[in-house]
């Protein structure tokens, strides 16, 4: 299937340790996602880790100085997703957010896709969408081994909700409704200084389509703007985690379940973004988290083996591309119970040196 991501995910799969993502996952995500367009800057594979490894799942992000590639051409989707109100209206917010003029393209760096992968799939994938609300994302990515975040702040709050409102309005289900708008808005005035809301999320693809927000907040307001936005998450808790697993991390990234009020889950991220692949700081982590049976050892390999650049050809010749790697873990919290994730993050980018 040319002018799709079929061919870069096929060239992807010998990269891929089966410990991770074993061959009937990648077979059902390369299934499910194949008639996306080409136009990706970057994706990430889920990896379920521990006693729920096997499955997988597939996100693929296009930044805003992407997003005039060709995403929004109705007639690169598959006629069958086209024909779905729910891919119907995915595609209407693409072509609104890729004209140049764009009031949403100027103010949304980044959308994603993610495609929720369980068992064999069906014709059309219902997905999840994600949508950056940080517009300072691209200049000041963020960095969890920053010691400080980033100054200015990004959007007042009353403009945050409007971008939010303008964007949902467009999406599926529609904008949000005034209570959960307010705990948007108490989320966003409660941030400490550094702190930035994110990426909110919509995942069509579960009950009730539920909505995530992603925020990054100074390891030492933390506790504070949990207890001040109302969450039922223990900030000790989250704490204790951060301290255990990555004492060096200055910055936690959070994901949080939005509503009305927030929800019992939390996902909180692990990373260094410094060093090579197998530095202390990673080998520590892994270790960390195998020995409490987050993770095997042989996943814990697996991870190791993967960040990093490499070289990648796709099936038909080609220049080849040099794929960049990185890596982020998720610990989630669920009540009493804590679940490690993974996720392989690559980057495709023509180079004539690779």
């Amino acid at each position: 299937m040319s002018g799709t991501v079929r061919p870069l995910l096929l060239a992807l799969q010998p990269l891929l340790e089966p410990a991770l993502v074993p061959p009937w996952a990648f077979r059902n995500v390369l299934a499910t996602a194949s008639g996306v367009p080409d136009t990706l800057s970057g994706g990430y594979f889920e990896c379920r880790l521990g006693r729920e490894r096997g499955r997988v799942d597939l996100l693929l992000g296009t930044l805003g100085t992407d997003r005039r590639k060709g995403l929004a051409i109705e007639e690169r989707w598959p006629l069958a997703w086209r024909q779905e109100p729910l891919w119907r209206q995915l595609l209407a917010f693409y072509a609104d957010w890729a004209r140049p003029s764009s009031w949403l393209g100027q103010r949304i760096p980044l959308t994603l896709l993610e495609f929720d992968v369980e068992g064999a799939p069906g014709p059309v994938p219902v997905p999840g969408f994600h949508f950056c609300i940080d517009p300072d994302f691209q200049r000041h990515p963020p960095d969890l081994d920053a010691r400080t975040g980033v100054p200015g702040g990004g959007f007042d709050t009353e403009a945050l909700l409007e971008l939010v409102q303008t964007a949902t309005t467009l999406l599926p289900r529609g904008g949000l409704e005034s209570p959960t708008l307010e705990q948007l808005r108490v989320c966003h005035e409660q941030l400490p200084a550094g702190g930035r809301l994110l990426h909110l999320s919509r995942m069509f693809s579960r009950a009730g389509a539920p909505l995530k927000l992603n925020a990054l907040v100074p390891r030492d307001g933390l506790a504070t703007w949990l207890s001040r936005i109302g969450s039922p998450v223990s900030p000790e808790q989250v704490l204790e985690l951060l301290e255990r697993h990555a004492p060096g991390q200055h910055l936690a990234k959070l994901d949080l379940a939005l509503g009305p009020s927030l929800g019992q889950r939390l996902g909180l991220e692990l990373s260094f973004r410094y060093g090579a692949p197998g530095t202390p700081e990673w080998e520590r982590l892994l270790q960390g988290l195998s020995a409490e049976g987050l993770c095997t050892a042989e996943e814990r390999d697996a991870l190791l083996a993967w960040r990093g650049p490499a070289r990648l050809r796709r099936d038909g010749g080609g220049w080849p591309l040099r794929l960049e790697r990185d890596l982020v873990l998720k610990l989630v919290l669920d009540g009493a119970e804590i679940q490690a994730k993974a996720y392989l993050f690559f980057q495709p980018r023509f180079s004539l040196f690779v």
